[in-house]
């Protein structure tokens, strides 16, 4: 069996590994930042410039307290947009499996940023100890110290566990006293009073399910210091790393149990045997094979476990949890699983397999053919905090109905990140849940790299965090109902990244890299022959409201089927940009507005539809969208802000027919 370990920086076999690697990488890569612009050309036949073509200085920006710098920076230039994409994609696709390099991505997008100098200085802190020795501080710092009878007996039960399997568990619970300290430093004096540590807990969890807040919930929001909780969350993401690295190793027959329980829950290690994990609360799980099944694990959902950690080496193991959240989960505090080899299936009802609220939820799972089903809020979703799930080798199936695979709420990064296979992400609008507001006969899905944030005036708006969806090879299907595939809706950041592979991309409204109402999204395809298709309207690099959308793709003959404001449109004081690099390309949509356009300005209201390399086929009705040209649609002479601007960069003795 060949198990995938993720990168350890302070192992030098890997360190060097992984620079060949990604030396590798970058030789071979395109340089897409290097690009020049495309659209300087198009603009000045328009009488615009790229820095003219931007949204108005004087828009409102009183859409929330907390929207995130990194938002404020590419609304104000939609030039930062195409290389902040790319360079997303290029930390995301380099993490690999590891914690630490996972988390450093989604809590760099929330401004903070946890580097080498500070992580040395956390791991100055810890204490190495065996395991005896490391569950005895743990006692003592939940108050409830161990008696000299108690101490001799865990030491007594402790010999039954190998000592590879007892340095693995001492490696995580060494770590834990000081991650609960930068939480305790997180929650300020809330740290210390029972009532409002409750009453935060459920706040956090309401504000990533709801969105929804009161008074507590805005103290939570101003007074909770992000930045200590994730330097915590660091820590302990850095011992999975090193313990996921030290367990993959071969370890030989493994046939032991230990059990202990502590004032954060039970600390369980089992060897080789199918083992069942009951509805328990757990401080940590270390498995190191079979067939497992697991009622509970990697969650935080009683607020008294502010920590939970889980490890499985092999097997194909169910995680399913009829009710509350699991697998991934971190409210006000931390939940991380990692599953290093097996064909697994995660299951929960909602807030579970990789949420977050007031704290890190994060699922690793290296290689198998997996399978994620929650409803809502799962698979990378978060709210004030970090949420990620990462999937490795493998055909994998992702289900969900809303907020879910890559979704930010209010100062939260929410990210899935798929590394290989065939992958099919469902968000799913056969059975009506959540009808959106736009028409009660779909979901409303906020998915696929999704952010979101809760509208309304300057009193009870809430700005949305970011939400990231990567793909980084094989044939993948996408598919929901409205809100998806990269997509934004107030004062938030929607991101879909897909880098090989012939994908489908199939959506109802606000689909295919679009926004929505003081937004920004960003769809990039980087190679294959993919199609994207909308059912009813706003797709496809289309944008409204003071927003802003870029639609990319980069190689491949790829078909694009937009119905109503789709393809390049931009809808009230927006900037809507589409662009395919190359390829034989066919459009088609259902309405004369597309493939550049711009409608109901205020300000300037831009739509940018550019075709690189290939023969490419219109709608007839587009009469000016012709090979080798420039064309400029002003919407009407009592608007004249509201701009067209395509082009073709096609051969002029191209064919170019259409319907």
């Amino acid at each position: 069996m060949h198990i995938h370990t993720p990168f350890l920086p302070r192992s030098r076999d890997l360190a060097i590994a992984a620079l060949i690697f990604v030396l590798a990488f970058s030789l071979s890569a395109p340089a897409f930042a290097e690009d020049a612009s495309p659209f300087a050309e198009m603009l000045g036949s328009a009488g615009l410039t790229e820095d003219s073509a931007q949204l108005p200085a004087n828009r409102w920006r009183g859409g929330g307290p907390h929207s995130l710098p990194l938002f404020d920076r590419l609304w104000d230039d939609w030039r930062l947009l195409d290389p902040e994409t790319e360079r997303t994609r290029n930390v995301l696709s380099a993490a690999g499996g590891s914690f630490g390099k996972l988390l450093a991505a989604g809590s760099e997008k929330l401004d903070v940023a946890i580097d080498d100098a500070r992580m040395e200085e956390l791991r100055a802190e810890v204490s190495p100890a065996l395991l005896p020795e490391a569950i005895a501080r743990i006692h003592e710092r939940a108050g409830t110290p161990l008696s000299g009878d108690e101490f001799a007996a865990l030491k007594t039960s402790a010999r039954n566990v190998p000592l590879s399997v007892n340095i693995i568990a001492s490696v995580v619970l060494t770590r834990i006293n000081v991650a609960l300290d930068r939480l305790d430093a997180a929650l300020g004096d809330v740290a210390s009073d029972p009532a409002r540590r409750r009453a935060w807990f459920y706040s956090a969890l309401r504000l990533a399910l709801f969105q929804g807040f009161d008074d507590e919930t805005l103290h939570l929001l101003s007074d909770f210091d992000l930045r200590q909780m994730i330097e915590g969350a660091a820590l302990l993401a850095d011992a999975m790393d090193e313990a996921a690295q030290l367990i993959s190793k071969d370890l030989g027959g493994m046939d032991f149990e230990f059990a202990h329980e502590t004032p954060y829950g039970w600390i369980v290690l089992n060897g080789d045997n199918d083992d069942v994990y009951d509805i328990e609360h757990y401080l940590l799980i270390v498995d190191t094979g079979g067939n497992d099944n697991y009622g509970s694990g990697a969650t935080t959902e009683h607020f008294d476990c502010p920590v939970s950690l889980l490890i499985d080496k092999a097997g194909n193991d169910v995680y399913s949890v009829e009710k509350g959240g699991a697998f991934g989960v971190g409210f006000l505090g931390y939940g991380m699983l990692a599953d290093l080899a097996g064909d697994d299936s995660y299951y929960c009802e909602e807030n579970g397999i990789s949420a977050a609220g007031a704290g890190v939820g994060m699922l690793v799972d290296y290689e198998g053919q997996d399978s994620y089903k929650s409803r809502r809020l799962t698979q990378g979703a978060a709210a004030l905090g970090v949420s990620v799930l990462y999937d490795g080798a493998g055909d994998d199936n992702y289900w969900t109905v809303c907020q879910g695979q890559g979704y930010g709420a209010v100062k939260g990064c929410g990210v899935l990140v798929d590394t290989g296979g065939n992958d099919t992400y469902i968000a799913d609008d056969e059975t009506v849940i959540y009808p959106s507001a736009q028409t009660a006969e779909h979901n409303a899905s906020m998915s696929q790299g999704a952010g979101f944030g809760r509208r309304g005036n300057a009193e009870n708006s809430l700005a949305g965090g970011c939400g990231i969806l990567i793909d980084t090879a094989g044939d993948d299907t996408y598919s929901s109902g409205l809100f998806a595939q990269g997509v934004a809706y107030w004062y938030a950041i929607g991101m879909l990244i897909d880098l090989e592979g012939n994908d489908t991309h199939k959506g109802v409204w606000y689909v295919c890299g679009s926004t929505a109402h003081y937004a920004i999204a960003s769809l990039r395809d980087e190679s294959g022959d993919d199609s994207y298709t909308s059912t009813m309207n706003q797709s496809i690099g289309a944008a409204h409201d003071y927003s802003l959308t870029l639609f990319r793709d980069l190689a491949g003959n790829d078909r694009y089927n937009g119905t109503g404001n789709a393809i390049g449109l931009a809808l009230w004081n927006s900037v809507a940009i589409f662009r395919d690099d190359e390829g034989d390309d066919k459009y088609e949509t259902r309405s004369g507005l597309g493939l550049s356009g711009a409608h109901r300005p205020e300000h300037l209201n831009l739509g940018i539809f550019y075709d690189g390399a290939g023969t490419d086929v219109y709608p007839a009705r587009y009469s000016d969208a012709k090979p080798g040209e420039i064309w400029v649609r002003p919407l009407a002479e009592n608007h004249p802000q509201g701009i067209g601007v395509g082009r073709d960069v096609g051969n002029p003795e191209e064919t170019s027919e259409g319907e």
